[in-house]
């Protein structure tokens, strides 16, 4: 089963979905896919929580979603994908200014370019290497002034971890590229 395209787009008011409490976005374990722009703009939502199915979220997917607090964990300002997810795409948890803490499997084989954009707030990340990525670590950040931040050197700059974050753990590496933790 998959959450379509753009299936819960703009629903700013979105506050439950198989919960009785306000803010608490439960999706269906036998959810396998979530796809482009599904949960884009839906602002009200506070905890996300999903299955080990998920093998796939889509472009955009919770583009904006800026009051998330939990997403797949029981800890406040935490974000936990699923074991099962595999594939990332491009922004898909763009602007998720409240995470502090992310972990992402070791099973996942591919991270769109600012999947993780605009996370503000992260201070700890848990990410696989992922060498076949265009980008060595296969994504970066911007800043609100519109400067590249990031994990390395892609020829217009260096580009730099977000300021906030003190911890990072980079799983099944085996050489660090060029510039890859500069600043």
């Amino acid at each position: 089963m998959s959450i379509g395209k753009y299936a819960f787009y703009g629903c700013k008011l979105l506050s439950s979905m198989n919960s009785d409490v306000l803010g608490v976005i439960n999706i269906p374990a036998s959810v396998t896919s979530i796809a482009l722009s599904a949960f884009e703009s839906c602002s009200s939502m506070a905890e996300v929580s999903m299955g080990d199915s998920v093998a796939d979220i889509g472009n955009r997917a919770f583009y904006g979603c800026s009051n998330i607090v939990k997403f797949n964990s029981d800890v406040a300002y935490e974000m936990n994908i699923p074991s099962s997810c595999l594939s990332i795409g491009e922004y898909a948890f763009y602007n998720l200014k409240l995470i502090k803490k992310l972990t992402v499997n070791d099973e996942c084989a591919s991270i769109g370019t600012s999947a993780l954009d605009r996370m503000i707030s992260l201070t700890e990340l848990t990410i696989p290497y992922l060498p076949t990525s265009e980008y060595g670590l296969a994504f970066w950040f911007t800043s609100y002034d519109g400067s590249v931040t990031g994990m390395e050197n892609i020829g217009k700059g260096y580009r730099k971890l977000p300021v906030s974050l003190s911890k990072v753990n980079v799983t099944n590496c085996t050489s660090i590229p060029d510039s890859a933790f500069y600043g």
